[in-house]
Order: C-alpha cells, then sequence, then structure tokens
C-alpha cells in the first residue's frame, strides 16, 4: 500500500488543488447548505431607492 495516502493534507498543498476547488464550489453552487440568510439592522435606515422606513431591530429575509 503507497505511504502518501496516510500523510495529511497541508494548507498549501490544498490551495494546489485547483479542480477539488471547482468541484467543491460547483457542488455548493447546486446545492447550496442553505438558500437565504437574514440581516438585522443595527440602525435606523431606509431604501433608497424607495420609502421605505428600516428601523432598528427590523429584520429582512434575502434570499441567496
Amino acid at each position: 500500500m503507497n505511504n502518501n495516502a496516510q500523510r495529511d493534507l497541508s494548507t498549501e498543498k490544498l490551495d494546489s488543488l485547483i479542480y477539488l476547488n471547482c468541484i467543491i464550489k460547483e457542488a455548493l453552487r447546486y446545492s447550496p447548505p442553505f438558500t437565504e440568510t437574514y440581516h438585522t439592522f443595527t440602525i435606523d435606515d431606509y431604501l433608497p431607492t424607495s420609502s421605505i422606513q428600516l428601523l432598528k431591530g427590523d429584520q429582512i429575509f434575502i434570499p441567496i
């Protein structure tokens, strides 16, 4: 059996595996672990394209 299979991968070695990186990114794009996120405002604000007021503590839903 090959001893290379027993070695730990270094950060530099993982960074050099560009095809592995592409496969992981495509798998996450195709089937993301989550599909939305929430943002809680920490200050009062408004949407610049409308007159909608957003108050501190309000939450908005952001689809990804």
